[in-house]
């Protein structure tokens, strides 16, 4: 018997009161959704991305990270290694080392969205360039 699993996956957003800040960031990259919490003096709006499409982005904005450059490392190691093709067919029924490392690296991403400093030295530098490789189904 099988439980259900938890998704993990990459995501990237940002939040602003202006509409048209954030419908102007979404045409330029051209994904995420907008959606909107209250405020108390005003709605925040919020833009979301994830999966490949937040790995696409995370590749192409890392070099220029200087505050969340660690927690891009950490996801895109987590998209990348959840999109490796012969992970896809796991994903449904994951091994107990598997889903250790995947709960070890949503727990240490709370930690840096807290700005603990936990160690990351297990997680490679990222390669954009491999990344982006991978992603378009290129092999490397």
């Amino acid at each position: 018997r099988h439980s259900r699993l938890f998704v993990f996956a990459a995501e990237v957003g940002f939040s602003n009161t202006s509409g048209s800040l954030l419908k102007r960031a979404r045409q330029i990259l051209g994904t995420g959704n907008i959606h909107k919490r209250p405020g108390k003096n005003a709605p925040i709006l919020c833009w979301r991305t994830s999966n490949r499409k937040a790995l696409d982005l995370l590749c192409r904005i890392y070099p220029f990270l200087i505050v969340k450059q660690r927690q891009a490392s950490l996801a895109i190691f987590l998209q990348s290694t959840i999109a490796e093709p012969k992970r896809k067919r796991f994903n449904r029924y994951r091994t107990a080392d598997y889903t250790r490392l995947l709960e070890h690296m949503w727990v240490t991403m709370k930690i840096l969205n807290h700005f603990g400093e936990p160690d990351i030295s297990w997680v490679p530098e990222p390669n954009p360039k491999a990344e982006n490789a991978t992603k378009n189904g290129i092999g490397l």
